[in-house]
């Protein structure tokens, strides 16, 4: 909802808090809310950000397009990574009848997916060749806290739920990294992603 300039001004911000607490420039970006529009991108260009992570397929803040679903892409010198997604199904019974059945997109995401819904996720990942996955964690991901964080406690809900979703990935040879590892592979596979 913010004008370009309004935007790059909140970037720049953004840009200098990040260097002033890592003593790097960062290296990726993801707008908050997934709120990003090709303005968006096109400051990112320009500041020298190499890698966007912006793009939620059907979110309502999401105003990126054209933008291929779960696959690495490069757009004028900027890769995009996007969220990675899979279709719920979710069928209503009563007492053993089909009522109705609704379908929505989700991300891979342990705070906002139950254990079989990241199962199902993964599952359709390898059905259909998704070679990587972007699992999506935020910095409280793995506590619980009160509203003014004056209690903090694990959240072992969703400790179980990553330690699930590590191993099912490792079993299934897929690489566990991180985005600053692979930064200068990305990319070659945009180039070539067999």
């Amino acid at each position: 909802h913010y004008t370009r300039e309004e935007q790059s001004s909140i970037i720049d911000q953004c840009i200098d808090i990040f260097t002033q607490c890592t003593g790097e420039k960062p290296l990726s970006f993801r707008a908050g809310g997934y709120g990003a529009d090709d303005n968006t991108l096109e400051i990112l260009r320009e500041k020298g950000i190499k890698i966007d992570s912006s793009f939620f397929l059907g979110h309502k803040w999401c105003k990126i397009n054209d933008m291929p679903i779960n696959r690495i892409s490069e757009n004028k010198s900027l890769i995009e990574i996007p969220v990675t997604v899979f279709e719920n199904r979710i069928s209503y019974r009563l007492l053993g009848m089909k009522l109705r059945s609704k379908s929505m997109i989700k991300k891979l995401d342990i705070d906002g997916c139950s254990r079989e819904e990241l199962e199902k996720g993964f599952n359709s990942f390898k059905e259909s060749g998704v070679r990587i996955i972007i699992l999506f964690l935020h910095s409280f991901s793995l506590f619980n806290r009160n509203y003014d964080y004056s209690k903090i406690e694990p959240d072992f809900d969703d400790i179980q739920k990553l330690e699930f979703i590590l191993e099912h990935a490792s079993n299934s040879d897929y690489k566990i990294t991180s985005i600053k590892e692979i930064k200068d592979q990305l990319l070659n596979y945009v180039n070539d992603p067999n």
